[in-house]
């Protein structure tokens, strides 16, 4: 099951197929057996996220051309996520080594995409994939059309890059890096009268390092270490 929106697919929107997963159109985040956003824990490669939604709640932060897997615990949750009253979402990202290089572009309605995968040498590569809405160019012309007036200017969109770097040293030991960085950018502008101007700018960032080698009776050791910062700057002038 792989739930898509004008072409886009979405990781929350296919955990949100699931049994007791709620998400409201407008809303950020989702909702998870009755709770409430803030008691679900998001990772990705094990680094927080704390918003895990654009254009509130349009499109996830995660771009689906990088990510390998989603888990997500709705009950039983292993202790290794520590308490949390609703769920914990686990997003990893795609292993990056491959042979050669090669590169994807996928366009949607609402925002395009570009992937590549580098390799450096025969046991390290990197990849990058990059994400830019144009709901400027595409919606909101509409919506001003619709409320006839052209003396408030509205302007909404988002883009995100997410990078991740391998290094095989042998089959049984590797290590990555992965990083992410999404913003999203709100102005709503009064041109005639008043002279209003309200801003809101908001993103993630994280960086995961993880070490991982495989042990005797395939015993696996993995030692993480994780960044997260989320920032929300507001801003309203009227002369």
């Amino acid at each position: 099951l792989n739930p898509s929106f004008m072409g886009e697919s979405d990781v929350i929107r296919t955990v949100a197929a699931s049994v007791g997963v709620t998400q409201f159109e407008g809303m950020q985040g989702m909702y998870v057996r009755g709770g409430s956003q803030e008691q679900n824990l998001v990772l990705f490669d094990n680094a927080i996220i704390y918003n895990p939604s654009h254009i509130l709640g349009i499109f996830s932060v995660f771009n689906p051309d990088i990510v390998s897997s989603v888990s997500l615990y709705k009950s039983g949750i292993p202790a290794q996520y520590g308490g949390r009253l609703s769920s914990v979402l686990s997003v990893t990202s795609q292993d990056a080594i491959v042979p050669k290089w090669n590169a994807t572009i996928s366009t949607g309605l609402l925002a395009s995409r570009l992937t590549t995968a580098i390799p450096l040498s025969q046991r390290s590569t990197l990849r990058l994939s990059y994400r830019k809405s144009y709901v400027n160019f595409v919606i909101l012309p509409i919506v001003t059309s619709l409320i006839k007036t052209e003396s408030v200017q509205p302007s909404f969109d988002f883009s995100d890059i997410t990078a991740r770097y391998d290094f095989k040293r042998n089959d049984k030991e590797s290590f990555s890096v992965s990083a992410y960085s999404g913003n999203d950018n709100f102005l709503m502008l009064s041109t005639k009268d008043a002279k209003f101007r309200n801003q809101a700018e908001w993103g993630n960032r994280a960086v995961s390092v993880q070490w991982k080698r495989v042990l005797k009776h395939n015993f696996v050791q993995k030692v993480s270490m994780a960044y997260s910062n989320y920032e929300f700057v507001f801003d309203v002038i009227q002369s």
